[in-house]
């Protein structure tokens, strides 16, 4: 199997991204952030994967601005083989180019159970180390519909779910430029008040969902904006919380608990599959408060792979 370089315009002919991450849009604007953007195209008679990668500091990153990446199937079911030989291709390609290393932060198990799994075990056996297992958290929105979900969570969620839906929140999705500015600024407070940082500036948001298919919601009480959250649609069947948060001077109405309930019916009621709440980890290890509270509101967990390979 060969690897082309190919021009944005030649990638976007053939290649069809899986998750918003891996669009060519979403890693044109992002491209400030590394030296060298590549579209990568594999080739055996026919092409077989795209591969979008940034490279910055010596090292090829899958990605190198979002939460996930990998490579791309351009027709399906995909040959097990061909993924050994993509893998030794990209070999190549690293080292020819004198590369120093190469990372895939992978998706969570549940996007695609099979191709993940493949991709993993093809680069488990030609050298690639796993830096980091990840505890990721989702909504699976098929089991779980409104009416049975304060009886498949636990009794601590169940409680607090009660205190929230007797506190008289309302839940409100964003219209406008000032709607969306008040729901940053809630997340913002939220993360300030946790010693945690907000790495996307506001104009970095607007920028972003000038090319994602978002949702901006706010959690209202009476006038108050007390929680809110931002939400991309990865595909048609996953959405993701990008960023949510409430206001520490109302934690005791618990709006998240709300939030999570109303986001469950919301996206449950447009068809799709999963909500991603996303990891409650950094670089593998657990945020224990984090992960009890996911748990508490029935969140399912699955592994977030990082694999890395050092060449020089």
């Amino acid at each position: 199997m060969n690897i082309e370089e190919g021009s944005k315009e030649k990638y976007l002919k053939i290649v069809k991204h899986d998750y918003i991450f891996d669009a060519v849009a979403f890693n044109e604007l992002n491209k400030y952030k590394v030296e060298e953007l590549k579209y990568l195209l594999f080739k055996e008679k026919k092409y077989r994967f795209g591969l979008c990668v940034g490279v910055r500091d010596g090292e090829v990153l899958c990605p190198f601005s979002a939460p996930f990446g990998t490579m791309v199937a351009i027709r399906k079911p995909v040959s097990i083989k061909y993924y050994d030989e993509a893998i030794d291709a990209l070999d190549a390609f690293v080292v020819e180019n004198n590369y120093r290393s190469i990372r895939f932060i992978l998706p969570p198990m549940f996007y695609d159970e099979t191709g993940i799994s493949i991709l993993v075990n093809a680069l488990y056996r030609n050298g690639y180390g796993f830096k980091n297992i990840d505890l990721n958290f989702q909504f699976d929105l098929k089991k779980i519909c409104t009416e049975m979900y304060p009886e498949m969570i636990p009794h601590n969620g169940r409680k607090n779910l009660r205190i929230s839906l007797n506190s008289d929140l309302v839940l409100k999705h964003c219209n406008t430029y000032e709607e969306e500015k008040k729901a940053y600024n809630v997340i913002a407070e939220n993360r300030e008040s946790k010693g945690y940082p907000l790495r996307m500036t506001f104009q970095q948001v607007i920028d972003t969902v000038q090319i994602v298919d978002h949702d901006f919601f706010l959690v209202m009480k009476d006038d108050d904006a007390i929680a809110a959250t931002l939400i991309y649609y990865i595909n048609e069947d996953v959405a993701q919380v990008i960023y949510w948060g409430d206001r520490p001077s109302f934690g005791e109405f618990k709006p998240i608990n709300y939030l999570a309930y109303q986001l469950i019916h919301y996206y449950g009621e447009r068809g799709l599959s999963y909500l991603d709440i996303g990891p409650s980890t950094e670089n593998s290890i657990p945020n224990y408060g984090l992960c009890d509270f996911k748990e508490s509101i029935g969140c399912d967990i699955s592994s977030k792979i990082t694999m890395v390979k050092n060449v020089l």
